[in-house]
């Protein structure tokens, strides 16, 4: 079976991007499928011809995969000035398909299946292209919030004929079907539910842990919804309040951001933190064993995955009740707290703290791996393929 994956995101070098989970998922599948993914981007007239002239409109991306079964490319496409033609990018993706089709079929000829990672701008790319070449579509969605493909009324347009042209639409979690299905009618029969997988390879439990003071780990970023605010509200009212000793390792925070430091500084809790910027999964791994818990402060995850790779190494989670760590956070893996509410989360990181010893790290990490491992993963997803 031969399989087209497009980004709507650059996965990054060999995985090492912000969205290196969807690395990982097409390295998984590669095993089972013959892969092809393929990143285009757009270039001036100028510019377009002179690649031509030059045989560089389709350019082999060694930076990706070099040493496996995902064969990787870049295919460079012509856009005039937005100032003449005023065509949107969604619009221009959708004139060049019938160009990009013929690149995929000089590459590897008509494709069983074309699987897009998240549904804007790749998505519109991809039901063309299943159209034209008379195959299969697959929308596979990560995005948190899905509303975000939904602000305006050309967005809403594609989303709306994407979803009902695709013959699958993957989604990571109950949580997200329910956001999606909720919103457009009709879909059930043809919604997929595949978690994310966990690199359980990598998050494993180790028991050389080595801990002075109790220490937290979060993953994060700036975006409002993952609770930047509400977390810095609980570490001042774990130091306040509860009078607590502790510190709290931030993983995908900029060390250097000015405006950070200040907020962290004006909370007067600026030696309770250790920013420590972003982590490959080794790295990220190896904080996890010198560390108490995770905790989740988000307002909404379509899965989230760190809190999973935080109980695959044994790691105990406090949570938000977000959506996506619905589908596998128990009392075996640690506490729930209420969404956007700070002492409920410090009250429930302080509880979790006092009763650690009742958690079971191999029994963590053994559920997590026996449902998003890898080879789950595969499975699953080869499930899809085969239904449609």
């Amino acid at each position: 079976m031969k399989v087209l994956f497009l980004s709507s995101w650059y996965i990054g070098d060999k995985g090492k991007g912000d969205v290196n989970f969807v690395y990982d998922q097409i390295e998984t599948i590669s095993k089972k499928v013959d892969a092809y993914y393929f990143e285009y981007q757009f270039n001036g007239i100028l510019k377009w011809l002179i690649l031509k002239l030059k045989g560089k409109e389709i350019v082999e991306i060694t930076r990706l995969w070099d040493n496996s079964n995902v064969k990787a490319y870049m295919v460079n496409l012509p856009r005039f000035s937005t100032r003449i033609t005023r065509r949107s990018l969604y619009r221009e993706i959708e004139i060049h398909s019938k160009l990009f089709s013929k690149y995929i079929l000089k590459i590897l000829g008509k494709p069983d299946v074309i699987h897009i990672h998240t549904i804007l701008p790749s998505g519109i790319m991809g039901t063309r292209l299943k159209e034209i070449l008379d195959t299969k579509l697959v929308i596979h969605e990560h995005s948190g919030p899905f509303d975000m493909h939904m602000d305006t009324s050309e967005k809403k347009y594609n989303v709306k004929e994407i979803l009902y042209k695709a013959d699958g639409l993957i989604v990571v979690s109950d949580f997200l079907k329910e956001n999606i299905t909720k919103e457009f009618r009709g879909l059930n029969k043809k919604v997929f539910v595949v978690p994310n997988l966990v690199r359980t390879d990598i998050f494993k439990v180790d028991y050389l842990k080595s801990r002075d003071v109790f220490t937290i780990v979060t993953i994060i970023n700036e975006q409002p919804i993952k609770g930047l605010s509400i977390l810095f509200e609980v570490a001042k009212i774990l130091k306040n309040r509860y009078n607590l000793t502790y510190k709290w390792k931030l993983i995908g925070l900029d060390r250097n951001n000015s405006s950070l430091i200040k907020k962290i500084k004006k909370r007067n809790i600026e030696f309770n933190f250790e920013i420590l910027g972003k982590m490959s999964k080794e790295e990220i791994f190896n904080v996890f064993q010198n560390c108490n818990i995770y905790v989740c402060t988000s307002f909404e995850e379509t899965f989230g995955l760190a809190p999973a790779e935080a109980i695959a190494s044994g790691v105990p989670v406090v949570s938000t009740k977000c959506g996506g760590p619905e589908m596998y956070m128990n009392k075996n893996t640690g506490l729930w707290a209420l969404v956007g509410d700070p002492n409920d989360i410090a009250d429930k990181i302080i509880l979790l703290g006092s009763t650690l010893n009742q958690y079971n790290p191999e029994l963590m990490h053994n559920w997590i791996k026996s449902n998003y491992s890898p080879q789950e993963y595969s499975e699953n997803i080869q499930s899809v393929y085969d239904q449609i």
